[in-house]
């Protein structure tokens, strides 16, 4: 469920924000060549401008190479409560514990 949106209805993220700069920062950096070079559609990836879409986790890997946004830039705060919470159960489990390693000894 997407609960963070703009005045505009669109999906509001730091990396939305970080990407649309980026692009701003030079006349080169036209929709149809970015896509091109990662890959998807221009409609794909002005629907990632305007926060219709976010970009999925392996595309946002290539974000992070090309313009240096962090993948979890891309995260809703739902998601990024959930990803925290998550860390801290294990930081805190590692504490005092020693936790599988997913190997069968």
């Amino acid at each position: 469920m997407v609960t963070e949106q703009d005045t505009e209805g669109g999906i509001q993220t730091p990396g939305r924000t970080k990407l649309l700069a980026w692009i701003a920062e030079s006349p080169e950096r036209t929709q149809s060549a970015i896509a091109r070079m990662i890959g998807v559609s221009q409609p794909a990836f002005r629907n990632w401008l305007l926060g219709l879409a976010r970009p999925e986790p392996h595309f946002r890997a290539v974000l992070r190479e090309l313009c240096g946004i962090p993948e979890e830039d891309w995260e809703l705060g739902e998601e990024r409560a959930k990803r925290e919470e998550a860390l801290r159960r294990i930081r805190e489990e590692a504490d005092g514990a020693v936790l599988p390693t997913g190997t069968d000894e």
